[in-house]
């Protein structure tokens, strides 16, 4: 019986506890925020094509070293090298990018986070994500577009069919209405 009752009472001082506990802000709110997760998870990606591409310009390099001169093969290694040095070149870059992006999102997170506990609002903002994921899927969109994918997205068919081809088969133009008599 007393060990009931202390299991009670233990459980009762926990939840009191935990509750009380509650009415600090969140030391780290960035971990809450969809938009820092998902610009962790670019993060992810630029850093896993870019080790695929540093790969590639490596066994580009040895192909290159290999090469007969006056083959041909080391002027199409070289310039398969190039690009590879190239968009190397461009991932380090979007790593840097996706890195500052995701620092400054950690200290406006934490702003933005400070302000809605303060007004007792809920954070993070739903809308804020909405528009975040609207401006990323136009930033992703393709360039060029496709008029008939486009027409296809939008529900509009081209029509297939010459308007007044409704009519029978064997009407060609109208004329198989008899016109009617002359003087009578």
């Amino acid at each position: 019986m007393f060990h009931v009752e202390h299991m009670r009472k233990t459980l009762f001082l926990s939840i009191f506890l935990v509750l009380l506990g509650c009415d600090k802000p969140n030391p780290h709110p960035e971990s809450l925020d969809p938009i820092y997760s998902d610009y962790n998870s670019e993060l992810s990606l630029a850093n896993s094509e870019l080790k695929s591409a540093e790969k590639e310009l490596e066994g580009l390099k040895l192909e290159t070293k290999k090469a007969v001169p006056q083959s041909g093969k080391l002027s199409f290694s070289s310039g398969r090298m190039y690009e590879a040095d190239k968009k190397v070149e461009k991932l380090r870059q979007m790593t840097q990018y996706w890195e500052l992006k995701i620092e400054s999102r950690r200290k406006e997170a934490r702003k933005l986070y400070l302000k809605a506990w303060e007004a007792k609002k809920p954070w993070p903002d739903p809308k804020e994500y909405k528009d975040y994921l609207e401006e990323k899927r136009l930033r992703k969109a393709p360039l060029n577009w496709n008029v008939k994918k486009r027409m296809e997205e939008a529900g509009v068919g081209i029509p297939l069919k010459v308007p007044g081809s409704e009519k029978a088969s064997g009407d060609h133009g109208g004329a198989s209405e008899k016109a009617p008599a002359e003087g009578h």
